[in-house]
């Protein structure tokens, strides 16, 4: 086990859309890994290595499947 000091974000299943709406995104029971990747994200962003937003759980996906190819097709807006 490894502890890195600094500061980061938590990310909690009921997160604002990304899309400029107030209302929440409900990812419970399946997006646990997505959280997570915004959390190292906000860590890498907090301790000024990077400037980039945290990106939001349609962000991730669009990413995997602009670089991913047909193994990611069907991601996008999927809840798995």
């Amino acid at each position: 086990m490894c502890l890195c000091p600094g500061e980061y974000e938590y990310y909690h299943y009921l997160q604002p859309t990304g899309t400029g709406r107030t209302d929440k995104y409900d990812d419970n029971g399946w997006g646990c890994a997505y959280r997570s990747l915004q959390s190292i994200i906000s860590w890498f962003r907090l301790q000024r290595y990077t400037s980039h937003p945290n990106p939001s759980h349609y962000q991730i996906q669009k990413t995997l499947v602009d670089h991913c190819g047909q193994e990611a097709d069907g991601l996008l807006g999927k809840k798995t």
